[in-house]
């Protein structure tokens, strides 16, 4: 987890260039979590151009050039807010790892 880097880059990647979106209604889908259902006609589930691979690892740049050094500096403040939660796994156990730091949170704010 150095550098705020909790989930590496290429699951990044992976996960977001499996989003894809129906070109009429806009309803979001996930290649592995959400699937279009089959009756769907296939031309009308796109991948939007951020979502494309090339779009995300330039995303993932500016974040580390522009908002990372942000971050980083409210970090090393003695009341910071921020709390590392370490994104890789499936999406129930990265939110029992997210639900788990904001029930801490509560109690700690009660």
């Amino acid at each position: 987890m150095a550098d705020g880097v909790y989930v590496p880059d290429e699951n990044i990647v992976e996960r977001l260039s499996k989003r894809r979106v129906h070109k009429e209604t806009g309803e979001n889908f996930h290649l592995d979590a959400k699937p279009p259902p089959s009756d769907l006609d296939p031309s009308l589930i796109v991948q939007r151009p951020d979502d494309r691979p090339e779009a995300i690892r330039k995303r993932l740049a500016v974040y580390r050039e522009e908002t990372a050094p942000v971050r980083a500096y409210y970090e090393r403040r003695a009341e910071s807010p921020f709390r590392s939660i370490d994104g890789t796994g499936s999406f129930e156990e990265v939110y029992d790892r997210l639900d788990a730091v904001l029930e801490a949170t509560e109690r700690v704010n009660a």
